[in-house]
C-alpha cells in the first residue's frame, strides 16, 4: 500500500463525499471511486457507507486514525528533505487575525528576513476558528492567536498578553459621570452607545464578561467584525468600544483621540503560538518561533 490511496481517503472522510472531495484533488469521480474500492479491496473491509449519506464504518474510523498518523510522518518527512534540499529556500505559512497581524508582523518580519532571505513567507488572514482549521489541515504551518493553552494535537507556546482598553467619546459622558468611572464605577456604561465585535468571538467573551461583572446590560447600537470599523467609529462620537491597546494604538497613530477616554477594564488575553503536535519542525519555522519567543511582549 501506498500512501496516495490513504491521503485520497482522508479527502474523502474530510469532504464527507466522494464527487467533492474528486473536484478537490482535481481528478475524476471515477477514478477516485475506483482507488476507494481497490483499498477496500486489499484490506477486506467496508470503510465506509455511501448512502443514504456518508458514513464511516468501524474499520473505516479505524483506518482513518491510521491514514492520518502516516499522512503526517509522510508530509514531515516530505518537509525535512525539501530544508536538505533546498538549502534555505521554500515557503512559511503564518496565520494571524489581520487586525493582530498589522501590529505584530511588522516588528518580526523585518529582523525574520535577515536570517531568511530566500524564504518566501505567506501570511493567512482569517478567524481563529478557520485558521485553527487550516493548522490541522496542514495548508498553514504556525498561527498566532488568543488561543487555549491546551487544545487537541496542537502545541501551544505562550507569546504577549494583551491588554483590553475601553474607549469613550467624552462627549457621551457628563462630567459627573466620568468622575463616577474614575472612581471605578461603571454604572454609567448602561445608558452608552456600545460598537462591538460579534457575539461568540474571543474578545467578544471577554466584553460580555466584563459586563456580566459589573451588571451592565449594554446598548448596542452596532456590531461589525471589524475592529478598524469600530475605533473609526468610536473616533467620530459614534459609540464605546472595546479594543486591545496595542491594536487601537497601531490603528490611532497620528490621529488626535484626545476627545476619548480611555480606560483599563483590568483584563488580560494571552497570546499564542500553535503548531501541530509530532511533526518535523523545519529550520525556519523554529527560527521564526525562536523570534517570537525572544520578542515576548514585544
Amino acid at each position: 500500500m501506498n500512501i496516495l490511496p490513504m491521503q485520497y481517503f482522508l479527502k474523502v472522510v474530510n469532504e464527507k463525499s466522494i464527487s467533492r472531495a474528486a473536484e478537490q484533488l482535481h481528478i475524476t469521480q471515477q477514478a477516485l471511486s475506483g482507488h476507494m474500492n481497490a483499498l477496500e479491496k486489499e484490506l477486506g473491509c467496508t470503510l465506509f457507507l455511501r448512502r443514504p449519506c456518508f458514513q464511516l464504518t468501524y474499520a473505516g474510523q479505524v483506518f482513518y486514525d491510521y491514514a492520518g498518523r502516516f499522512d503526517r510522518l509522510y508530509r514531515s518527512m516530505q518537509t525535512q528533505f525539501h530544508d536538505i534540499a533546498m538549502d534555505d529556500r521554500g515557503e512559511l505559512r503564518i496565520g494571524i487575525t489581520p487586525m493582530r497581524g498589522r501590529y505584530l508582523l511588522p516588528h518580526l518580519l523585518e529582523e525574520y528576513r535577515t536570517l531568511h532571505p530566500n524564504i518566501c513567507i505567506r501570511i493567512t488572514e482569517s478567524t481563529n476558528e478557520d485558521l485553527l482549521n487550516q493548522l490541522l489541515e496542514k495548508r498553514i504551518e504556525l498561527f498566532i492567536a488568543n488561543i487555549p493553552e491546551e487544545i487537541p494535537l496542537i502545541t501551544t507556546m505562550p507569546f504577549l498578553e494583551e491588554e483590553p482598553y475601553l474607549y469613550i467619546p467624552i462627549a457621551l459622558l457628563s462630567p459627573e459621570k466620568q468622575q463616577q468611572m474614575g472612581r471605578g464605577d461603571f454604572s454609567p456604561l448602561a445608558a452608552c452607545p456600545f460598537l462591538l465585535s460579534e457575539s461568540g468571538s474571543k474578545s467578544r467573551i471577554l466584553i460580555d464578561s466584563f459586563f456580566e461583572k459589573h451588571n451592565i446590560i449594554p446598548h448596542v447600537a452596532l456590531i461589525s467584525k471589524s475592529t478598524e470599523i469600530l475605533l473609526d467609529l468610536c473616533l467620530t462620537g459614534k459609540g464605546a468600544c472595546f479594543c486591545t491597546k496595542q491594536m487601537a494604538d497601531k490603528i490611532f497613530a497620528g490621529k488626535d483621540i484626545s476627545h476619548l477616554l480611555c480606560i483599563p477594564i483590568n483584563m488580560r488575553l494571552m497570546i499564542r503560538l500553535a503548531i501541530l503536535k509530532n511533526i518535523y519542525i523545519s529550520r525556519p519555522l523554529q527560527d521564526f518561533i525562536d523570534l517570537c519567543l525572544q520578542k515576548k511582549g514585544l
